[in-house]
């Protein structure tokens, strides 16, 4: 039995609801400095096949099993799972890495792309804020906070125009700004199920 057959036939402890208890619950990160020299079997492949081919699916295969705390082996996996049309696989190993990883936050922000390219707009803005919740004492990645700072002025709440505001502020702060075409999109998605997406984004965490 291969490392995916163990993954998909079992249940992931990431639940696809519920965010009351899975959110508040969620470990944060733990440190991780490893680099792409610590992933020998990701060396190996071609830059052209990167994150597409069989031979990457493999060799995430391999790095997973001996390195299976480490967060980059997982996204690479989810990447090659859909390009070959295996959502629910890729789904699946990204939920798989979130349970296993000591680095949590990019494999929520993955997993939130990818109900956003499947239109699941819960599990979408459960995993944007998740991911503000893992990092939160160690602030590593500004994609939750900008695509929070997009769905909370989707949801056109003037409740929600503190959370937006401050979100912006922090996304900025590293650097970056809106991309509008995306924005546009997740702001769309937002208002369609306002209501709960505004209980869902009580529960960002702030940087400390």
């Amino acid at each position: 039995m291969n490392i995916w057959s163990r993954f998909f036939g079992r249940k992931s402890a990431v639940p696809r609801s519920g965010y009351e208890n899975w959110l508040i619950n969620l470990p944060l990160d733990s440190g991780d400095d490893r680099t792409m020299d610590d992933y020998p079997a990701l060396r190996k492949v071609p830059y052209e096949y990167e994150n597409s081919s069989q031979e990457c699916l493999e060799k995430c295969e391999h790095e997973i099993t001996i390195q299976p705390d480490a967060d980059l082996p997982y996204t690479w996996a989810a990447n090659c799972l859909k390009a070959q049309g295996r959502i629910h696989d890729a789904e699946e190993i990204l939920r798989r890495g979130i349970c296993d990883a000591r680095r949590k936050t990019l494999l929520l922000t993955d997993l939130a792309k990818l109900h956003h390219e499947q239109k699941n707009v819960i599990g979408m803005v459960e995993c944007f804020v998740a991911a503000t919740r893992t990092q939160r004492q160690n602030l590593i990645d500004h994609d939750p906070y900008l695509y929070i700072a997009y769905i909370a002025y989707g949801c056109s709440d003037n409740t929600l125009e503190p959370t937006a505001t401050r979100a912006k502020q922090i996304a900025q702060s590293m650097g970056y700004d809106f991309e509008p075409g995306f924005a546009n999109s997740l702001m769309q998605l937002a208002n369609t199920k306002r209501g709960d997406v505004a209980k869902i984004l009580q529960y960002t965490e702030w940087p400390k």
